[in-house]
C-alpha cells in the first residue's frame, strides 16, 4: 500500500471543513417530534432539540424554538446505528454463493473461485482515488438507509488526494469520525485483519500494542476464531490473542464462532468484548457464535453485519436477521431492546465513544433516525422494517438523508434516490464523491469490465 501523506491530508480536512459547513451542523436549531427512544424511557409524544450538532433538549411537552426548523411526525425516534465491523470496499458486491460451507476463513479466501468472483475484482477496483471514493459513497449510502450513522472498517486511501476521507456522510471509526478536529487517519480505533502470523505480523502486533499501551488507541478489531467450533485452527486463535497480549478492555473480538464457555469467562475477565456477525457465519460456515454463554459470562455483545457478500447489506437488515435467528432457534432468549442496544448504545461504550453517540440523550451529538412504526411496540417495530421505513437520518444534527418530504423541509442541495420503491434523497453536499447516479454508473462499468455486476442498495425485492 502506498503510504499516505498525513500533512496533506490534514490541509484537505480543513479545506473541506470550511468549505462545506454543512457537514458539520446545520445552521438553524432542528426540533424533531415523536416517539423518542432514551436509554431512560421511551417519550411516546416527545420533542428532540438540535443545536450546533449536538442534542440540547429532550422534552415531553411541546417545544417552541425561534427560527428552528419542526419535523414533526408520527415516526420513532432512534439513535443511530453503530457498526464495529464491516468491510465497506465490498459493499458494491452481489451476495457469494460458493455452494459450500467451510471450516475457516483461510479455506474460502484461498478459493480460486473466491479470488476470481470478489477478491481480485475488488483490489482492481480501489487502484485509484476516484474509485476508492466511488466504493467510499456507495457503501456509505448503503448503510445510511438502514439508519447507520457511524461506521468501522474502512482502510486507508492510497493517497494524499482522496478528499472524499474528510466528508462525514457517516462517521468513519477508523479513518474520520469528526469528533477530535483531528486529521482524517488519526482516530482512535484500528482495525486488525486477523491474530495469527498470515494476518498479523510481529512488527504489527508490537505497534499495535504501543499504541495501546501508550493510550494512542480506545479500542482495538481484530478477527479471531471466524470457523467451525470443531476447526482446530480456529480453537487455537483464543491462545494466540492473549500469546500477543491483546486480550484486554481494548480489544473487541470480532467473530468467535469457536470459541468455548471458558474462552468466554476469559473474556470477561479480561473485560475484551464481543462483536457478533450472525448472518455471515451461518453462511459460510453453518453455524454462530454462541452468544448466549457469552451473554451469560457477562461478555459485552455488539452486533455487526460483516460485509456485503456473506453478510447483510446494513445494520437494520442484520439486526432483522438476528432477531429472527433469536425467535426461531433460540425461543426469543434475548429481547428485541438487547438486540437493539447490540446495535447502538453497547457498540458506543466498547468503542469509548458513549460519552458522544450511541444514545438519545442531552450533549451527545445528533446521529439519530427517524422510523415509521407503532409507538407502543418501538422495538418490535424496528427489527420488522425494511430501509422504506427509514424516513430521516442525520449525522451531526446535519439531514443525510430521508423522506423527500422531510429533507426539503432543509433547503438542502438533494439528489433523489429510489429505496425499496420509495422516493428518498441524499444531502449533496455530504456526498463523498458527488451524485450517487454517477457513482453507481461508474462502478457499474468498471465491475462490468470485470465480469462481476454493481449489487443493489437495499434488500428489497
Amino acid at each position: 500500500m502506498i503510504p499516505v501523506n498525513k500533512r496533506w491530508l490534514g490541509v484537505i480536512f480543513l479545506i473541506t471543513l470550511f468549505a462545506c459547513p454543512q457537514t458539520h451542523a446545520q445552521d438553524r436549531t432542528i426540533v424533531l417530534s415523536g416517539t423518542v427512544v432514551t436509554p431512560q424511557k421511551i417519550i411516546k409524544k416527545g420533542w428532540v432539540v438540535i443545536r450546533e450538532g449536538r442534542i440540547r433538549r429532550i422534552s415531553e411537552t411541546a417545544v417552541t424554538e425561534e427560527d428552528a426548523i419542526v419535523i414533526n411526525t408520527d415516526d420513532l425516534i432512534f439513535p443511530g446505528f453503530i457498526d464495529l465491523h464491516n468491510h465497506p470496499m465490498y459493499a458494491v458486491f452481489d451476495k457469494w454463493d460458493p455452494k459450500r460451507k467451510f471450516k475457516n476463513r483461510y479455506e474460502w479466501r484461498s478459493l480460486d473461485l473466491y479470488q476470481k468472483e470478489i477478491s481480485t475484482p475488488a483490489r482492481e477496483l480501489q487502484n485509484e482515488d476516484q474509485a476508492y471514493c466511488d466504493l467510499s459513497e456507495f457503501a456509505e449510502v448503503q448503510a445510511l438507509i438502514g439508519g447507520t450513522t457511524s461506521y468501522s472498517g474502512f482502510p486507508p486511501p492510497r493517497t494524499q488526494t482522496a478528499y472524499c476521507v474528510s466528508r462525514l456522510a457517516v462517521r468513519k471509526l477508523d479513518q474520520n469520525t469528526g469528533f477530535y478536529l483531528a486529521e482524517p487517519g488519526q482516530e482512535r480505533i484500528q482495525n486488525v485483519l486477523g491474530v495469527t502470523p498470515r494476518d498479523l505480523s510481529d512488527v504489527v502486533a508490537d505497534e499495535v500494542l504501543r499504541r495501546v499501551t501508550g493510550n494512542e488507541l480506545d479500542l482495538v478489531l481484530i478477527h479471531v476464531a471466524e470457523g467451525d467450533a470443531k476447526d482446530l485452527e480456529s480453537t487455537l486463535e483464543f491462545s494466540l490473542l492473549r500469546g500477543r497480549s491483546l486480550l484486554g478492555p481494548r480489544t473487541a473480538v470480532i467473530h468467535g464462532v469457536a470459541f468455548t464457555q471458558n474462552d468466554f469467562r476469559n473474556m470477561r475477565s479480561a473485560a475484551t468484548a464481543l462483536v457478533w456477525s450472525p448472518r455471515s457465519n451461518i453462511e459460510l460456515y453453518g453455524s454462530t457464535t454462541d452468544v448466549i454463554t457469552a451473554f451469560r459470562e457477562g461478555v459485552s455483545i455488539a452486533l455487526a453485519p460483516d460485509w456485503a457478500p456473506s453478510g447483510s447489506r446494513n445494520m437494520l437488515a442484520e439486526i432483522q436477521y438476528a432477531a429472527q435467528l433469536n425467535n426461531d432457534q433460540w425461543g426469543g432468549f434475548f429481547s428485541n431492546q438487547q438486540l437493539f442496544e447490540m446495535a447502538t448504545s453497547i457498540p458506543a461504550r466498547i468503542a469509548h465513544i458513549d460519552d458522544k453517540v450511541g444514545s438519545i440523550q442531552v450533549g451527545l451529538f445528533a446521529d439519530l433516525f427517524l422510523l415509521r412504526g407503532d409507538a407502543t411496540r418501538p422495538f418490535d417495530s424496528l427489527v420488522r422494517s425494511t430501509p422504506k421505513d427509514v424516513e430521516l437520518v442525520l449525522v451531526n444534527g446535519v439531514p443525510i438523508y430521508g423522506e423527500q418530504k422531510l429533507m426539503s423541509a432543509f433547503n438542502v442541495n438533494s439528489e433523489p434516490v429510489t429505496v425499496c420503491r420509495a422516493a428518498k434523497s441524499l444531502n449533496l453536499d455530504v456526498m463523498p464523491n458527488g451524485r450517487l447516479a454517477d457513482v453507481q454508473a461508474r462502478v457499474s462499468k468498471k465491475m462490468s469490465a470485470l465480469n462481476v455486476k454493481l449489487t443493489k442498495l437495499d434488500d428489497c425485492p
